[in-house]
């Protein structure tokens, strides 16, 4: 399994079934819109990233780096590709890219109530078993709460939302702005 990665734009042979896996693997109140994820990876500290191995498309990450933190805003592999190590390599591939960096995402946060929370469990547990850890924090965004995990250091809630602030512009931050729980 030998991963490549090669940077997304609206011209990449695999836009349509990018978008497709975009679609199908997040909730639409968690989709940022393709053209303003796009538009936003021409800039310094912005990856929009396919992975692919022999040629073949297996999943997209999109990342967003600020100083020495990178923070994984989207993972996905595609459906008929899960359960074969994909997820794993390209979290490598994102620790290989950074070396120094320390790697923050965000997960739904377990939650017994929920639809989906076998899901959330072993979502979690596959982080945890690459190697990242609670943040310290959660954070609610449009009535979901997220759980930071954190790889290769720590993390405070200020530098992610400056790191999200950088991300989303001064004029738009206001409106996403999400709500800081330490849990520490």
């Amino acid at each position: 399994m030998m991963l490549t990665i090669q940077s997304v734009t609206k011209h990449t042979a695999d836009i349509g079934t990018i978008k497709e896996l975009f679609n199908s693997a997040f909730p639409e109140a968690e989709r940022i819109p393709i053209w303003f994820l796009l538009r936003k990876a021409r800039k310094e500290g912005i990856d929009f990233l396919a992975c692919c191995d022999q040629g073949s498309f297996v999943g997209m990450m999109y990342l967003i780096t600020r100083k020495d933190l990178t923070f994984i805003l989207y993972l996905a592999v595609g459906s008929g590709m899960r359960s074969k190590g994909y997820g794993s390599r390209m979290l490598e591939q994102v620790k290989a890219m950074y070396p120094h960096h320390r790697v923050i995402l965000n997960i739904e946060a377990p939650d017994d109530s929920a639809d989906n929370r076998v899901q959330r469990v072993k979502r979690r547990d596959f982080y945890f078993r690459n190697g990242f850890g609670p943040a310290g924090f959660t954070l609610t965004n449009r009535d979901v709460t997220y759980e930071m995990l954190i790889a290769g250091g720590s993390c405070t809630a200020e530098e992610y939302l400056s790191l999200t602030r950088m991300f989303t512009g001064a004029i738009i931050f206001p409106f996403v702005k999400p709500r800081i729980n330490n849990v520490e």
